[in-house]
């Protein structure tokens, strides 16, 4: 939800418009897994996502296949340089 100019693997396939905001959707090739990222076109440090809604995106582009499994959802920070620390005080 900030990236501050990092930017993630793969090329732009589409900017995608949420509830929650605008985000470019990237998409990678890797030996035997797909890499899909969503990129929040500005920065949000706290709040709520509906995960439902970008899976919806993906199926509608796609991208995954409704009723095949989800083998994990990545959310979390990376850090490039510098200190920092993310605090994730709900998930359901």
């Amino acid at each position: 939800t900030d990236n501050q100019g990092l930017p993630p693997a793969g090329g732009i396939i589409g900017v995608e418009s949420t509830t929650d905001g605008t985000y470019n959707l990237y998409r990678d090739y890797f030996e035997h897994w797909k890499y899909l990222a969503f990129v929040r076109n500005s920065p949000k440090t706290s709040g709520s996502l509906n995960l439902r809604e970008f899976l919806t995106i993906l199926i509608n582009k796609s991208e995954i296949i409704e009723d095949h499994y989800l083998a994990s959802v990545e959310f979390g920070n990376e850090l490039s340089h510098g200190v920092g620390n993310a605090e994730l005080k709900g998930f359901s």
